[in-house]
C-alpha cells in the first residue's frame, strides 16, 4: 500500500525482486558448472586419445634419429619380426640393431637396441592392463603387423578410454 507522496517499494515487490534475482543467479552458476565439468571431461578424453595417436605414430613411423615398424623393417627383412601378444621385436633394416616395444605393466616401451640394457624409455602410460591394451599381430604372409593400442585412465571416478587399431605395411 502506498501512501501518497512516498517513494520506494513496497516489501512484497522487493521479496518478489529478490527471489527472481537469487533464481537467475542460480540458473546461470548452474550452467556456468555443467559447462565447467564438460569442459574438463572432454579435455581429460582428448589428451587420452591424443596421447595414443603420438604412442601410435611413434611405434609406425619413429621419430628422428629412430625408425618406427614401417620404416625399419622391409619386406625382406620380414623374417626378423617376433610378435608374442604385447611385445615386438624386429631387426632394423636401417642400422641393423634389434628394437623391441613392449609393455612394462600400464607402459609402453620403447627399446632402441636390445643389445644394450638401460636405453629402455616409457613412450607413453595408461595403456589398459585388464584386458592387455596393446597387441602387435604378425599375418601369415609376414609382410603386415596389426598394432592395437587401448589407452586408460581413471580420473574421479571416471574411467575413460582411447582405442586405435592400424596396420603396418613392410616398405620393399
Amino acid at each position: 500500500m502506498k501512501l501518497a507522496g512516498k517513494k520506494g517499494m513496497s516489501l512484497p515487490e522487493v521479496l518478489i525482486a529478490v527471489f527472481i534475482l537469487s533464481m537467475s543467479i542460480g540458473g546461470v552458476m548452474s550452467f556456468y558448472m555443467m559447462t565447467q565439468k564438460t569442459w574438463v571431461e572432454s579435455k581429460a578424453q582428448t589428451l587420452l586419445a591424443r596421447n595414443a595417436g603420438v604412442a601410435m605414430d611413434f611405434m609406425t613411423r619413429g621419430v628422428p634419429e629412430t625408425d618406427g615398424i614401417r620404416g625399419g623393417i622391409r619386406e625382406a627383412e620380414a623374417e626378423s619380426v617376433t610378435c608374442s601378444g604385447s611385445t615386438i621385436v624386429y631387426t632394423s633394416g636401417i642400422d641393423s640393431l634389434e628394437r623391441r616395444f613392449y609393455l612394462s605393466g600400464s607402459d609402453l616401451i620403447y627399446d632402441p637396441d636390445t643389445n644394450t640394457s638401460g636405453d629402455e624409455y616409457q613412450i607413453v602410460g595408461d595403456v589398459s592392463t585388464d584386458p592387455v591394451g596393446l597387441g602387435f599381430t604378425l599375418n601369415e604372409n609376414k609382410n603386415i603387423v596389426t598394432i592395437k593400442l587401448d589407452l586408460e585412465s581413471q580420473e574421479g571416478g571416471i574411467t575413460r578410454t582411447a582405442s586405435l587399431s592400424t596396420r603396418v605395411y613392410f616398405r620393399n
